[in-house]
């Protein structure tokens, strides 16, 4: 996620949920295999390296079947 985005959404995310960040989908799909049954909702940018947005959805539901909110725009 973009420095300025994440500036943005967090504040509101913080506010009310635990929040874990990674750096890139690789990252977040080994934290989700490590962290099994403790992640609720994986918030993601749609424009990352090694994978896109559509890419790590696919990943998440055929592994995790967790809701997945995708940011495709930029502010």
């Amino acid at each position: 996620m973009k420095k300025r985005n994440y500036i943005l959404i967090q504040p509101i995310l913080f506010a009310y949920l635990p929040v874990m960040t990674v750096k890139n989908p690789l990252d977040a799909l080994a934290t989700l295999r490590t962290q099994k049954g403790l992640i609720d909702l994986v918030v993601t940018d749609f424009h990352m390296p090694y994978m896109n947005g559509f890419q790590l959805q696919e990943q998440i539901d055929k592994e995790f079947q967790l809701p997945v909110i995708s940011k495709y725009y930029y502010i």
